[in-house]
């Protein structure tokens, strides 16, 4: 009986050959696809038409499909003898054999680590410092009373600026400018804001075009004891 060695290893639609006779590879096995040549013999008796249809052979079970594994070749089993031709019936296919497939490898377990916790609670809050004592209160002091001064004449200059002009004459001598009082618009000036020499008003800036200027000055009615010699700070603003 010869012995066949099909390929290790081959692709679909390979080709193996030995003697007259070659074999295909389906993917699965290796399927015949020629075969030798059968030497010719006498033609046998005719025998008379039948119209009647043959037997249908039953239809073989189908294999259940095992587990895939590692993808392997086996060896293709030798070829027997050839047996003599004759007019006889032609025998049944046989069954397909179920196709052996290996079991495949087991994938093994993903290890996964511990992840720690995530805290919510919030850090402490620090204490607050202690609030420091208040300092004890001053005594209040009480100034002296100073002396009636004689009656006084108030001598008001109602006058205009025009934008340009900062000498304005008044209508009386001021003692000092300490006795004068100037508002502009309704806005007290400085003392510093300007200068008094005899009955002339110098301001340092001349007042806006309309702007209306109020001179205020203090005279002395007659010679007392003690007098006036100053405007007092709560009429003088700004002093």
């Amino acid at each position: 009986m010869a012995t066949l060695n099909f390929p290790v290893t081959a692709t679909i639609g390979t080709i193996y050959s030995y003697g007259t006779q070659s074999w295909t590879w389906d993917g699965r096995a290796w399927r015949i696809s020629t075969l030798s040549a059968l030497p010719t013999l006498a033609t046998g008796y005719t025998g008379s038409a039948s119209t009647a249809p043959g037997y249908t052979g039953s239809t073989g079970y189908t294999g259940s499909i095992g587990a895939t594994g590692a993808t392997g070749i086996g060896y293709a089993g030798s070829i027997g003898d050839t047996g003599a031709t004759g007019a006889g019936y032609a025998g049944s296919i046989g069954a397909t054999g179920a196709t052996g497939i290996g079991y495949a490898g087991s994938i093994g377990a993903t290890g996964a680590g511990y992840t720690g916790s995530a805290s919510t609670a919030p850090g402490y809050t620090g204490s607050i410092g202690y609030t420091g004592s208040i300092g004890a209160t001053g005594v209040t002091g009480i100034g002296y009373t100073g002396s009636i001064g004689t009656t006084g004449n108030i001598v008001i200059n109602t006058l205009s600026g025009n934008g340009v002009q900062t000498v304005f004459t008044l209508s009386s001598e001021p003692i000092s400018k300490d006795y004068t009082l100037i508002n502009i618009d309704g806005v007290s000036q400085l003392h510093s804001a300007y200068t008094v020499a005899g009955t002339s008003v110098t301001l340092s800036s001349p007042p806006a075009s309309g702007a209306v200027i109020e001179v205020m000055t203090f005279t002395l009615g007659g010679a007392g004891d003690g007098g006036i010699t100053a405007l007092s700070p709560f009429l003088l603003m700004g002093a």
